[in-house]
């Protein structure tokens, strides 16, 4: 039997206050993350927190335009 382990990827991201006085934040995503997410300024990300909350599960959304 061969094992097929494999490590996830893991980034980096910073978070970046919006400035509006909101308390809300920004996540500022690595260029390699984008590239392999194939995500462009305008695509939409499913973001969900983990179980554990120490993990952002992110997905790219089609969405149609209307």
């Amino acid at each position: 039997m061969t094992s097929t382990n494999t490590v996830p990827t893991r980034w980096t991201a910073s978070l970046i206050d919006t400035g509006d006085g909101s308390g809300d934040m920004m996540i500022e995503l690595p260029d390699d993350l984008l590239a392999q997410l194939d995500l462009h300024i305008g695509d939409s990300v499913q973001v969900e927190v983990s179980e554990d909350k120490l993990k952002l599960l992110m997905r790219k959304v089609n969405t149609l335009n209307t």
